[in-house]
C-alpha cells in the first residue's frame, strides 16, 4: 500500500518498498546527469524520462537545490515534450514549454 510522504521529510521517504529510491536519491542522480550534459553546450540534448524523474530534470536544469525539491512537481503526460532553453549570452536557463502535447494531435502540425 502506497503511503504519502510526511510533510516534515518528503525527500527521504521510501514508502512501503524496502530499498526504494527516495526523492533525494532520484534528484541527486538526475542532477548529476544534467550537470554532466551542461558541460557540453555546443549542441542540443534530448533527454527521455518518465513522469516522476521529469520533475528532477527540470529542477536540476533550473539549478533548484535538491533540498528545495521536497514539494516540487513539474507534471507531465506520456509523449509530452518539455523544452528547456539555455541563453548563451546571459547564461540564463528557461523553462520554455512544459509538457507540450500539441504534436500528438491527429492531422495537425505543431
Amino acid at each position: 500500500r502506497q503511503v504519502p510522504a510526511p510533510d516534515d521529510n518528503r525527500l527521504d521517504h521510501r514508502g512501503p518498498v524496502a530499498g526504494a529510491e527516495t526523492r533525494r536519491d532520484i534528484a541527486s542522480r538526475v542532477g548529476e546527469c544534467i550537470r554532466e550534459l551542461m558541460t557540453e553546450l555546443d549542441h542540443d540534448h534530448v533527454v527521455v524520462t518518465h513522469g516522476f524523474a521529469h520533475t528532477f530534470v527540470v529542477s536540476a536544469w533550473l539549478q533548484i537545490p535538491v533540498e528545495a525539491t521536497g514539494f516540487a512537481t513539474f507534471a507531465t503526460t506520456p509523449g509530452a515534450i518539455t523544452h528547456l532553453q539555455h541563453d548563451d549570452y546571459w547564461r540564463n536557463r528557461t523553462l520554455a514549454q512544459l509538457a507540450d502535447t500539441t504534436h500528438l494531435a491527429c492531422g495537425t502540425m505543431a
